[in-house]
């Protein structure tokens, strides 16, 4: 049901064995209409209008999916995005098209994450010479600047969720 201007989830009730549900590239601004849908193991719901962070929780009614697709929603700008949903939904094995591979060695007896070696960082702007040409123009490439820095702390937030989970197991 992908990319037919669908604005509301609805009329899916009497799909008891649905498995995979696909509404790619709709008009969707939030998830209902999924209660019941116990089968359901692959959620796809990118490139909507998603934008409350609390509505991944009404999937948690989902006992088993384990795929889901939310990215290209306005949802997934918030810093917290990917830790957030790994809390709300904790048996998911696939988000975003990324494998949960640290939350699933946290599970593993003993203490997994200490016998990963991480090399050590560099700089990040090394050797490099940023030149503006005129007084007050803006640096080339600061959209894209700013968009890793946003993909850098969605990063940092997952990392400390998956540490903070690790502790907790």
């Amino acid at each position: 049901m992908s990319s037919n201007n669908i604005s509301r989830i609805t009329g899916l009730s009497e799909l008891k064995q649905l498995k995979k549900l696909s509404l790619v590239g709709n008009e969707l601004t939030k998830i209902e209409g999924l209660d019941g849908l116990t089968s359901l193991e692959t959620v796809q719901l990118q490139g909507n209008k998603l934008a409350q962070l609390d509505d991944a929780q009404k999937l948690a009614k989902l006992p088993c999916l384990r795929t889901l697709r939310l990215h290209d929603n306005p949802m997934c700008e918030h810093p917290a995005y990917w830790s957030a949903v790994r809390r709300m939904l904790p048996n998911l094995r696939s988000l975003d098209g990324e494998f949960s591979t640290l939350a699933d060695a946290a599970a593993v007896e003993g203490d997994a994450l200490a016998e990963i070696e991480l090399p050590e960082p560099e700089p990040w702007l090394k050797g490099v010479t940023l030149e503006t040409g005129e007084a007050g123009a803006e640096l080339a490439g600061t959209e894209e600047f700013q968009k890793v820095v946003t993909d850098c702390k969605r990063l940092s937030a997952r990392a400390h969720s998956l540490l903070a989970d690790c502790k907790d197991a």
